[in-house]
């Protein structure tokens, strides 16, 4: 998975230290603070995920927090995969791989991209670094009826949250375009279960490099979750 090329990207330069300092900060994992959590039967209003980022001023590499997301038609299979989620991400002896687990072949979840023209067209789509060694406040909307569908960090919209395939997370609108395809990476599709409702997940990690260059992962986080509905 090419990192490079994560489009929702929130970017920390850190200013002292060593690569011990990163194992140290990423290990011990003290980047996200999750302020609100939206569920699957959250109003309109409440289904915003809000998280903030707090300095790692140790350290002298770049870090960066990835944003990921998941579809699914089947409720169960959701919460099935939620509960696996978060119970590896709060073992103390497996948390340092749930990053693993949730980009691997059984999970996939694919990276959240941010759309700076509002047009939906994926050529569109760019990457958003913030290079800071201080704490932001970030606010996501993927689809909530009445409400756009902007990423804001620290108060400034960014753009328009998007899948990775440039199409948008409102499923039910006009035509069937941003419908999620049985062969969409980004979707697990259960044949059983019908296609009125949707149910997105989002986790964020936090990434750095060590001296070598070496990619290391934080524990993921649970963002929290929204149901979008054919009204």
């Amino acid at each position: 998975m090419n990192r490079l090329k994560t489009v929702l990207v929130i970017s920390l330069f850190f200013l002292t230290g060593c690569g011990l300092d990163v194992i140290k900060d990423v290990y011990a994992d003290p980047v996200i603070n999750v302020s609100s959590q939206p569920v699957i039967d959250s109003l309109a209003d409440a289904m915003i995920f809000n998280f903030s980022t707090k300095a790692l001023p140790d350290s002298t590499n770049m870090g960066s927090v990835y944003i990921y997301y998941k579809i699914y038609n089947s409720e169960s299979d959701h919460n099935t995969a939620q509960a696996y989620l978060t119970n590896i991400a709060s073992d103390e002896n497996r948390k340092l791989t749930s990053a693993s687990v949730l980009f691997s072949n059984d999970y996939k979840y694919a990276e959240l991209y941010v759309n700076k023209s509002g047009t939906g067209n994926v050529d569109t789509n760019s990457e958003v670094f913030i290079l800071s060694n201080e704490a932001h406040e970030v606010s996501i909307r993927l689809f909530a009826p009445g409400y756009p569908a902007e990423i804001k960090v620290d108060g400034t919209i960014i753009g328009t949250s998007c899948r990775k395939n440039g199409k948008s997370f409102n499923f039910f609108e006009q035509t069937d375009e941003n419908k999620p395809d049985v062969l969409d990476d980004d979707f697990k599709y259960k044949s059983e279960e019908g296609t009125d409702s949707y149910y997105v997940a989002l986790y964020s990690v936090f990434s750095a490099f060590d001296d070598d260059y070496t990619p290391l992962y934080s524990p993921i986080h649970y963002l929290g979750s929204i149901k979008i509905s054919n009204p």
